[in-house]
């Protein structure tokens, strides 16, 4: 994987948030939907497997163009 290439790491796990919020004006624009209209923001913190942060992201969708699948392992 890339990051674990770029940081010599081995990846751990992530932590997501996910919440709906008005776009701003550069948000709104580049993804086409008016200035405050609500999107998809997606926050995501990568860690190596010893809980150092390594990537940080933040992703923003027009909720109409949105599908969440998730597959749940055991713990």
């Amino acid at each position: 994987m890339l990051l674990e290439r770029q940081f010599e790491a081995e990846l751990g796990y992530a932590d997501l948030t996910i919440d709906v919020v008005p776009a701003a004006d550069d948000q709104a624009r580049l993804i086409g939907v008016k200035s405050k209209e609500q999107v998809l923001r997606i926050r995501r913190l990568t860690h190596d497997s010893t809980g150092r942060g390594i990537d940080y992201e933040r992703i923003y969708a027009r909720l109409d163009a949105m599908q969440f699948r998730a597959r749940l392992g055991r713990w």
